[in-house]
């Protein structure tokens, strides 16, 4: 085993006082109310540390400087989330399923299962042969 395997580990949400110290440490040009606004908005929210960094990030760049604080902060937390990886919504996805089944029954109940699995699969199939030509147009196209 090498000394530079290493293993991600969840870093555990920043606290109010440690958004406050981090903040604040950075020398950013805030005033005391600002602070409070920045902290505030910071606490509590998933992937803290990131989102921390990119608001002191531009903040330091004077990003939007012309908008008040909490429409800047507002409108990069929109950007943020943005660009954050997708999570799966296990429970989304079981409320989906169940009613998938529901569907199903339904369906079987009243000799529909073939049209039904019809109108599910038939768009899926069509999009899967749009990709597949899509890539082999791609490859035929590459400079050799």
């Amino acid at each position: 085993m090498s000394p530079l395997d290493l293993t991600a580990k969840a870093l555990p949400r920043l606290i109010f006082e440690e958004i406050r110290y981090e903040v604040k440490s950075r020398n950013l040009p805030l005033t005391s109310e600002e602070l409070a606004l920045v902290t505030k908005a910071i606490h509590g929210q998933p992937m803290s540390y990131q989102w921390l960094s990119a608001i002191a990030d531009n903040l330091q760049n004077q990003i939007e400087v012309e908008l008040p604080l909490p429409k800047r902060l507002e409108k990069w937390q929109k950007e943020f989330r943005q660009l954050q990886p997708k999570m799966f919504d296990v429970r989304g996805g079981y409320e989906l399923s169940k009613k998938i089944r529901t569907w199903l029954v339904a369906a079987k109940a009243h000799g529909l299962i073939k049209e039904v699995i019809h109108l599910v699969f038939h768009p899926l199939i069509v999009l899967l042969e749009k990709i597949v030509e899509f890539f082999t147009e791609l490859v035929k196209r590459r400079p050799k």
